[in-house]
């Protein structure tokens, strides 16, 4: 068996074969040989040929014919490395017979004990005695590090080295595990590889030495080395070739140990299963009985809870049923509510929404869950959400007016409740309702206005009273001067300019007074559509000179109203002058500049009769009006600068119109340019 393991070496350091290939033969060799073994029970008269038979079986499946037929090697390549191996029975037949039987005695020792320890100890004196050495070291490899352990030294300086570990391919024995080859080292301190860390631990001088690996099959697990002859002598080849029979058999016997120490595990186990089985089996035989007694019990007890859990079942089915309805009774109450019922999670997100909110800003609830609270509100307003979150998430309730915008692009006022959720004491999300105040809204902007109007009127009508009487005494003289000086030119031309001058400060007292008093003109039955027609010829001159289209959509269903013809002229007079002054670049209210434009300039009337109400619209395309200044348009002598007039016609309009029971409203138009005024004039 060891020349076949010798021809499997050979040819691994010959290079004609892999570790994993010689592997792989001598799997195949260990398969033959369990297929043609001898039978453990066999008859003593069938032992002789049985044995024969093995024996040619072994004869021709020779380790060498193996490799051959895998193709590993070739014919040649095989008969070189056989002419190897009789040079080396040669040398194993050149060994001195005592060294030799002493290799055989530790043969019979490995094989006759499983004290690993003892062995090794056992093999590594008698190393020494066959080579004559000092000192030897087995070291072992650790699988994990890859070091070296030194496992069994012996000499004089042994228990120093035990488990000194040396990295792998260090030093000589490093190389010897690296390249799985012999190393025969006449002079260590001429040689590279020799590692000196070892001697200086030691304190022992390392002269010649000569290390061997030691292998399982092909597998490395060591290397064993052995220091100094006693004679002062180099090692030799004979030497190398007994080193390498007790390497052989080190490994043989850690092998051994190895299996001995799994087959022990194993067996172990298997006791302790048994006894843990046969302990089980009583304690089961015991907790049988118990368990029957304990059945019969738990069987009674298990009928009475049955009865309470199908009692509870019964309850809780029916709570089920009354909070579903409940539920749905709720739902169905959000789902109706005009007013925006919302929920979101504590970063403001919303989760549900009631249809109520298609209603207010024109999105259906699935396109608004998923967007941030915050979103919602006009870009100015902003803030005034995310503090009302901010102050609801430290628990507090938050009432708040903020403005939102519609999918049309309008804008909506609305009164915002928002509670915090809670589950346990935190914080989980926000509820609240939107509540829609524009109307309410409108209706506090009205009546704001109309306050400040009345105050102002009763102020100018005041003033009218005061300035009215002294005008007619100064018109009355300047008309006497008139006729006294008709005949002097130049005096009667600057009394005509004085008196044009007190008749305009006179229609503005009118006017402050007509302001005051819009009511006092007689109502009868008025057509709308006539008094525009008639105010458009009276400033048909006008609007020809200014070069301004003007496009009448009037609508012929139209009926009569009680309204006073004058005043409802008046109305529309002021509306088409302000047309007027803002299409020939009078004045730009939205830059402060005058403004001339090359478009082509239009003013729009269109008249429509729909719910018991005609509705005027006018407009035209000119620059329209800033937005700081839409609040202010209807307060009396607010003006913009303008060169003409003193801002109180279109407060003129809307006292009017007010008196009328009617509305006025005025609008950017946002694409073309230009603004739109709507009227609205209830027909009862």
């Amino acid at each position: 068996m060891i020349l076949k393991q010798l021809l499997g070496k050979i040819l691994t350091d010959m290079g004609f074969v892999t570790n994993k290939q010689l592997e792989e033969a001598l799997e195949k060799q260990q398969k033959i040989f369990k297929e043609h073994s001898v039978p453990e029970r066999l008859q003593r008269a069938n032992l002789v040929s049985e044995a024969r038979r093995v024996k040619e079986i072994d004869n021709e499946s020779l380790l060498g014919k193996i490799l051959t037929d895998m193709g590993a090697i070739s014919r040649g390549q095989l008969n070189e490395a056989l002419e190897e191996q009789v040079k080396m029975v040669e040398e194993y037949d050149s060994l001195n017979s005592d060294k030799l039987g002493m290799a055989i005695e530790i043969g019979s020792i490995v094989n006759s004990t499983l004290n690993l320890a003892e062995v090794l100890i056992y093999i590594m004196r008698h190393a020494n005695e066959v080579t004559n050495s000092v000192a030897s070291t087995l070291m072992l490899l650790d699988d994990e590090t890859g070091e070296l352990v030194f496992s069994v030294p012996t000499g004089p300086k042994a228990e120093q080295l035990t488990d000194i570990r040396i990295p792998f391919g260090t030093g000589i024995a490093g190389w010897v595990a690296e390249h799985e080859q012999p190393a025969l080292v006449p002079d260590a301190k001429k040689d590279t590889r020799f590692y000196e860390v070892i001697d200086k631990i030691s304190d022992f001088e390392t002269k010649s030495l000569l290390c061997v690996p030691i292998k399982s099959k092909t597998k490395l697990i060591g290397v064993l080395e052995v220091i100094n002859k006693q004679d002062g002598t180099a090692f030799t080849k004979q030497d190398t070739l007994l080193l390498s029979i007790f390497a052989h058999q080190a490994a043989v016997a850690i092998e051994n140990a190895r299996l001995y120490g799994e087959l022990k595990d194993r067996m172990g186990e298997i006791l302790v299963n048994v006894l843990q089985r046969k302990q089980a089996e009583d304690a089961l035989r015991k907790a049988h009985g118990e368990l029957e007694q304990r059945i019969a019990k738990r069987t009674t007890d298990l009928t009475r809870t049955n009865e309470e859990l199908r009692e509870e079942i019964e309850k809780h089915k029916k709570t089920e049923k009354e909070l579903e309805k409940s539920e749905q009774k709720y739902r169905d109450l959000v789902e109706k509510l005009t007013d925006v019922f919302f929920t979101t999670d504590k970063n403001g997100v919303i989760s549900y929404v009631n249809p109520a909110i298609e209603s207010l800003i024109g999105y259906s609830p699935s396109k608004v869950i998923g967007k941030h609270f915050i979103e919602l509100f006009h870009t100015e307003d902003k803030h005034i959400a995310v503090e009302s979150i901010r102050k609801t998430l430290f628990s507090q309730d938050v009432k708040n007016e903020c403005r939102v915008y519609t999918k049309a692009g309008e804008t909506r006022w609305v009164r915002t409740s928002i509670q915090p959720v809670f589950t346990g004491k935190k914080v989980t999300g926000l509820r609240g309702m939107l509540t829609d105040i524009t109307q309410s809204k409108l209706i506090q902007e009205h009546l704001i206005q109309s306050e400040r109007l009345n105050a102002t009127c009763k102020l100018a009508a005041s003033m009218a009273h005061e300035i009215d009487s002294p005008l007619q005494a100064i018109n009355v003289h300047l008309s006497t001067m008139k006729s006294k000086y008709k005949d002097e030119k130049e005096h009667s031309e600057n009394i005509e300019l004085l008196k044009k001058s007190f008749d305009s400060i006179q229609n503005t007292v009118k006017n402050l007074l007509n302001l005051s008093h819009p009511g006092i003109e007689h109502r009868r039955p008025t057509n709308i559509n006539r008094i525009i027609e008639n105010t458009i010829s009276l400033l048909n001159n006008h609007l020809k000179k200014s070069k301004i289209k003007v496009i009448l959509e009037l609508s012929p269903r139209i009926p009569e109203i009680l309204a006073s013809s004058q005043q409802i002229g008046q109305v529309c007079t002021n509306l088409i002058n302000n047309s007027i002054e803002a299409l020939t670049g009078i004045y730009n209210q939205n830059t402060g500049r005058n403004t001339r434009t090359s478009k082509r300039k239009k003013i729009s009337i269109k008249t429509n009769y729909s719910k018991r109400t005609i509705i005027i619209k006018v407009s035209d395309n000119g620059p329209g009006i800033h937005k700081k200044d839409l609040d202010h348009i209807y307060d009396p002598f607010f003006t913009t600068r303008k060169k003409l007039g003193m801002g109180l016609g279109l407060s003129i309009c809307y006292r009017i119109i007010e008196d009328h029971k009617g509305s006025i409203h005025v609008k950017n138009l946002p694409d073309a340019g230009g603004v739109t005024f709507t009227i609205t004039l209830p027909v009862d």
